[in-house]
């Protein structure tokens, strides 16, 4: 509604003696300017301008009670001062184990410091919880108080003698039997994960390997012919071995003895050369390390055979060892067991029938089987 409307019903609301007029009276920082009308309430609502130069429309009676002093600015500028007398408050001052560094900022719980702690972290507090000593220190407090508790204590072959607090993360500094210093958290020590520096696991290797070996030096299997012992670890024994056709690898001793090795290589497994004179023996077309396009890891994946009949693939072939099954074998590795799933699941996408083999297996019999299939 146009302002000389409003003036104009204002007078004669005023002659009827319903509205008082206030145009021009002035409470804290606001002057009335006109009458606006009635809230919901039927309250007179009035346009009031600030001595800060903003107009606002504001119930009467909420100004005139003091309820409402300004636009809203007085709040603003209280608010701010209050600010200011609280960094002046306590710049530098000690709390605790806290020095008050510098004013990080506010948050509706209040002003927030950045504080250095004694033992040289720095960390973000509330003013509210510095001067009421909820917040002491960084959290290395707390910390230090529970390390005083287990100091001296011993776990395995540890013996805690220290600890460090750095960025919310607790660290327990333990000195091994064996001279070696060790930092770990303290739930891997009460909880046994951690008993010594390492060197506990060593020697307990070195002394089954004492009771597992045997010199294999010289001796004939397959291709192969152990030169010296490489090394000992919690698979076993590993030898250095030579191969008949003068290449040098490393092989377990598990694998020479149960005759899972028997070459570097060069000279298809014994199972595979099993399976292989089958397939001739039965005039079975076949083609070795076949592989698909669409089937890789870096490198096509292949498996052990191919069947065919008329130059129509029939089904695949895979003879899997104990280290496909067997997580403790030294040749047991999560790349094998990952291929493993790749070539079964391409198989079943694509319909193709994909005969596994092990040790248990009628090598002869289960293929036979599957060419009638």
């Amino acid at each position: 509604m146009k302002p000389i409307l409003m003036d104009i019903i204002l007078k004669v609301v005023v002659n009827l003696g319903k509205i008082k007029d206030i145009t021009g009276e002035k409470y804290n920082r606001l002057t009335a300017i006109r009458y606006v009308g009635k809230d919901k309430h039927g309250a007179a609502i009035w346009l009031w301008k600030c001595d800060c130069g903003n107009e606002k429309e504001i119930v009467a009676n909420s100004v005139k009670s003091g309820n409402t002093k300004s636009c809203g600015c007085l709040k603003k500028e209280q608010d701010k001062n209050n600010l200011k007398n609280e960094i002046k408050d306590i710049s530098n001052k000690k709390f605790g184990f806290l020095t008050a560094i510098r004013y990080a900022g506010s948050c509706p719980s209040g002003a927030q410091w950045e504080c250095l702690c004694d033992c040289g972290n720095k960390t973000i507090v509330s003013l509210s919880h510095l001067k009421d000593g909820t917040t002491k220190s960084c959290g290395c407090y707390v910390a230090r108080n529970n390390f005083l508790k287990i100091k001296n204590k011993k776990f395995g072959k540890l013996t805690i003698i220290d600890f460090k607090y750095i960025k919310n993360n607790p660290k327990i500094i333990c000195k091994c039997d064996c001279g070696n210093i060790v930092e770990t958290k303290y739930s891997n020590l009460i909880s046994g994960n951690i008993k010594s520096c390492g060197c506990f696991q060593k020697e307990k290797v070195r002394e089954n390997s004492k009771f597992q070996i045997k010199n294999l030096t010289g001796q004939k299997f397959g291709e192969l012919t152990p030169i010296k012992i490489f090394e000992t670890n919690k698979k076993g024994v590993i030898w250095t071995c030579k191969c008949s056709c003068g290449k040098i690898i490393n092989v377990s001793s598990r694998s020479l003895c149960s005759g899972h090795t028997k070459s570097c290589g060069h000279i298809l497994s014994f199972k595979e050369e099993e399976i292989e004179k089958i397939l001739k023996k039965n005039n079975i077309e076949f083609k070795r390390q076949f592989s698909f396009s669409d089937l890789k890891d870096k490198q096509p994946l292949r498996f052990d055979f191919a069947i065919f009949k008329d130059k129509n693939l029939l089904f695949l072939i895979e003879y899997n060892g104990d280290q496909h099954y067997d997580k403790t074998s030294y040749y047991y590795s999560d790349i094998l067991e990952k291929h493993d799933k790749m070539k079964i699941k391409n198989c079943k996408q694509n319909r193709i029938k994909l005969l596994i083999l092990d040790k248990n297996s009628n090598l002869e019999k289960d293929i036979l089987d599957n060419m009638k299939g």
